[in-house]
């Protein structure tokens, strides 16, 4: 019926069907509410879909017995990309996804925007969860952060200074025409 697709009814299944099929998909977490209101909401605006439902029912039955709009609320599990892989000769290989975060951090750690952009668009195909590219972009930090501040208490201490940090310098991982070239075609310049 023309009315129970414009009703958002047509097609419609069962509320037990609708969570085995988001268990299904690989949804966790998930919670169904139906909106009694919603239903009532139609059948008060005198919609022509729920006066013939109205007129099929049992009497005394509401539409609102039959039908109700949910409000479903899922998530989709966290991966886990820190996975190795063991090969016959007994070496450990990273996954692709390991790979991808070590490069997110190698991109940090060497100031390389196009290799950043690259690496985490990489990662994001392989499912590389935002949090998990964080935790790599926090660790290569510290890292990098490291070093730095390291030589800069030292060199407060031998000039009596204070100072706090440097403008950055020149980008370490491409020349300028590289990189220039490396963002122009969105890829690694290493």
């Amino acid at each position: 019926m023309i009315e129970a697709l414009v009703g958002c009814i047509g097609g419609a299944v069962l509320v037990s069907d609708t969570e085995r099929m988001a268990k299904e998909a690989g949804l966790v977490e998930i919670s169904s509410k139906g909106k009694p209101g919603y239903i009532d909401g139609m059948v008060d605006w005198q919609d022509p879909l729920y006066k013939k439902i109205i007129a099929k029912l049992p009497a005394g039955a509401r539409p609102n017995d039959y039908i109700t709009s949910l409000e479903i609320t899922a998530r989709k599990p966290a991966q886990t990309a820190v996975k190795t892989i063991q090969v016959s000769n007994g070496a450990t290989l990273f996954t692709p996804a390991v790979r991808e975060l070590v490069a997110i951090g190698a991109a940090i750690a060497s100031n390389c925007e196009p290799c950043l952009k690259y690496h985490y668009h990489e990662a994001q195909k392989l499912g590389v969860s935002k949090p998990d590219m964080a935790s790599a972009v926090e660790m290569a930090a510290k890292v990098k952060d490291s070093p730095h501040q390291a030589i800069l208490r030292l060199a407060n201490r031998l000039t009596a200074s204070n100072v706090e940090a440097a403008e950055p310098a020149a980008d370490p991982c491409c020349g300028a025409a590289e990189l220039k070239s490396s963002k122009a075609q969105g890829r690694c310049c290493g």
